[in-house]
């Protein structure tokens, strides 16, 4: 699985802990890394996912699904699940100003997962803004 998940598209690393069951993918610095990838490349294997963090920096944004997202480049965003840390994203959002968030992206629902072609659309649930 490392191999595989070292050959995506904006990968620079793959770090396996099979003792604590976690996988850290560090993106390279130019981007174009996409997590729904991950996903997608991981569950066609037969490993599943029960789920998927990321911190980065960006930029909060308008959204017109969601009313705002976590952008990280202008390619890369995701919609914010509305929560604790809703004064500080409005804040953001009005200063324009670049922040670091660590959150949760993916969350393996309850049940048997269908098997799709389209990568799952993933929302950002704050757990820290830095």
């Amino acid at each position: 699985m490392q191999q595989t998940l070292r050959r995506l598209d904006g990968v620079a690393n793959v770090k396996v802990d099979l003792l604590d069951g976690k996988v850290t993918i560090t993106p390279k610095p130019e981007g174009g890394f996409d997590p729904a990838s991950v996903l997608k490349l991981t569950y066609d294997s037969g490993v599943s996912v029960v789920e998927m963090s990321l911190t980065a920096s960006g930029h909060i944004v308008k959204d017109p699904v969601s009313g705002l997202a976590f952008e990280i480049t202008p390619k890369v965003n995701y919609p914010i699940v509305a929560g604790v840390f809703a004064d500080k994203i409005q804040a953001a959002a009005a200063s324009g100003a670049t922040v670091r968030m660590r959150g949760i992206i993916y969350t393996k629902p309850p049940g048997k997962i269908k098997k799709s072609k389209e990568a799952p659309r993933l929302k950002f649930e704050v757990q820290e803004v830095m």
